[in-house]
């Protein structure tokens, strides 16, 4: 449904705008990202003003970057350089190693900066392989903020042992 409104200052034009954008609200409420768009479009053409339509616009692509985050579909992967770390440790050489080896490990780093899902990704040998995902288990960060607010990320880390 489209609605068009010429000279929308007057009390049903104003009424109008803000039921629309009180009903994008709740769309956005219930993660109904495209119904959201278009009763934000409809706001638009019945005369919102810009900045209650930049707000909008800026949740609904929030909101959506989160549930694609929850739901694993991540927009892009972070080094560990990109990511503040708060709290780091150094994995512990295995007594079952031998010689020098790697470990690459992949995990999200939580809305509150916790490490999630890790799990390796590549390494050079088994034996390195718990030390560092216990180490990377220990770790956290300060949440990563996208449009000022803490959206998961996807991250990696490449652990190296020497002997």
């Amino acid at each position: 449904m489209r609605v068009f409104l010429t000279g929308g200052t007057g009390f049903i034009g104003r009424n109008l705008v803000q039921a629309l954008i009180e009903r994008a609200w709740s769309e956005i409420r219930a993660g109904r990202f495209g119904s959201a768009e278009q009763t934000l479009e409809n706001a638009r053409s019945a005369g919102a003003e810009s900045f209650s339509l930049v707000e909008l616009e800026d949740e609904i692509e929030y909101q959506q970057a989160l549930s694609n985050a929850r739901q694993g579909n991540f927009d892009r992967f972070f080094t560990i350089a990109e990511l503040d770390v708060r709290r780091q440790e150094v994995p512990q050489y295995p007594r079952s190693g031998r010689g020098d080896g790697w470990v690459d490990v992949h995990f999200t780093v939580s809305e509150s900066g916790e490490v999630l899902d890790a799990f390796v990704n590549e390494s050079s040998s088994p034996d390195f392989e718990e030390a560092a995902l216990r180490a990377i288990g220990r770790w956290s960060f300060r949440p990563y903020l996208y449009k000022d607010k803490p959206l998961p990320v996807r991250a990696g880390i490449r652990f190296a042992f020497k002997e």
